[in-house]
């Protein structure tokens, strides 16, 4: 992708680039994302689901405008180091993957689920706890 806005460096060519990527992106990518929660309860991967698509998007967007602002110019700086930007990100995701996907593996194996705390194999419960119960307990000032 790199290769083909740097042999044709023109706006309309990164206008196409950034199409095609953010198609694949949503055809590929999210359903993918969606699926391969490691072998969890409902409560882990809801918990889990919400703290990637917060902490993960914001955190890879402002590593994104941090090596743009960094190296923005000349644009061949942006393009060269960006790209060492990225390969490094991606060599370490595919070394967390590669261990996750391992445990994973060994996860479904075993039929054991991430979660289970307790003989019977259902989820530990913790009893809620309202405000105003909270507050008769509290010792008062």
């Amino acid at each position: 992708v790199v290769g083909v806005v740097y042999f044709v460096p023109s706006m309309w060519c990164l206008f196409g680039v950034m199409v095609a990527i953010k198609g694949l992106s949503y055809a590929l990518n999210n359903p993918s994302k969606e699926m391969l929660y490691m072998v969890t309860t409902d409560s882990i991967k809801f918990k889990a689901k919400s703290w990637i698509d917060v902490f993960g998007g914001r955190a890879s967007k402002a590593l994104g405008s941090v090596v743009t602002n960094t190296f923005k110019k000349p644009v061949t700086n942006l393009m060269f180091y960006g790209s060492l930007v990225s390969l490094a990100i991606a060599l370490g995701l595919l070394a967390i993957t590669s261990t996750l996907g391992r445990a994973f593996e060994r996860l479904t194996a075993s039929g054991e689920l991430i979660g289970m705390d307790n003989e019977q194999g259902e989820e530990e419960k913790q009893p809620l706890k309202h405000a105003a119960a909270e507050d008769e307990e509290s010792p008062k000032a």
